[in-house]
């Protein structure tokens, strides 16, 4: 009898921050997808929360990985005048609305919850409601490189500076079961520095780790090979993509034990 059977877990997907290594969540969800792995909630900070638009927008696999082989910084940010920062990302903002076809996170097929932080107090800001593209420019926003955005008293930057692997949003929202894809692992996995922007890099990660769930709180981490890979650089995007692909094929008999898929 169907009321025998336990009840379907709800699934959240929490997408973390990385920048260009943000192409690697095109891969593990390529994977994740095939499985049948479907999320009912995706949290997403920064490259996450970009991902994430497109993934609630039901964009497809193919139609992702498309965009990732033809993303640059050229199409998400431009210079501005030295004050608070050095990019303007105005165009990231144009760059989400037109590419998932959504001006609100009410247009989107799945719940999306972005992460961005209040400069001004350290607060936490999820936001889940209202225009989608300024809510994930916000998300994206490092404080220093990528211009701020202002929202009433509220001035809004990266979600990284506080939680960079949204786990905890999910878990509020209701979700049963967590699948995280992290993109900063462990310095262990980071090679020696060179030179000071590599250095730069690595103490950011650093910082941005001090943010991560706990690991009871994850019920399966995602966890892609990309410690040697840049932040900024999108030269080696199918580099990205395959390592993202082999992260999400490695817990996938987790997924099958845990979720009840048929793999």
């Amino acid at each position: 009898m169907n009321g025998d059977r336990p009840a379907r877990k709800k699934i959240g997907l929490a997408l973390g921050g990385g920048g260009a290594r943000g192409i690697a969540h095109i891969g593990a969800l390529d994977i994740l997808t095939k499985a049948g792995v479907r999320a009912d909630m995706v949290a997403g900070v920064s490259a996450g929360a970009i991902v994430g638009a497109g993934y609630c927008a039901n964009l497809s696999i193919d139609s992702m990985v498309n965009l990732a082989s033809h993303i640059g910084w050229h199409r998400l940010l431009r210079p501005t005048i030295p004050f608070l920062s050095l990019f303007d990302t105005t165009p990231l903002e144009d760059f989400v609305t037109k590419e998932t076809g959504c001006q609100t996170f009410e247009d989107l097929k799945v719940p999306l919850a972005v992460v961005t932080c209040d400069i001004l107090t350290g607060t936490e800001i999820v936001i889940d409601e209202g225009p989608l593209g300024p809510a994930v420019r916000a998300s994206a926003a490092f404080p220093g490189l990528f211009a701020p955005f202002e929202q009433d008293d509220r001035m809004l930057v990266d979600g990284g500076v506080v939680n960079n692997l949204p786990v905890s949003v999910l878990l509020a929202a209701g979700c049963d079961y967590v699948i995280a894809i992290d993109l900063v692992p462990p310095p262990s996995e980071m090679p020696r520095p060179a030179n000071v922007v590599d250095l730069w890099q690595m103490a950011l990660f650093l910082m941005v780790r001090g943010t991560q769930p706990r690991p009871e709180e994850v019920d399966c981490l995602v966890a892609p090979a990309v410690g040697s890979f840049s932040f900024a650089d999108f030269s080696r995007r199918q580099d990205l993509l395959n390592l993202g692909r082999e992260g999400a094929q490695a817990v996938l008999p987790k997924l099958r034990d845990d979720l009840g898929l048929s793999l």
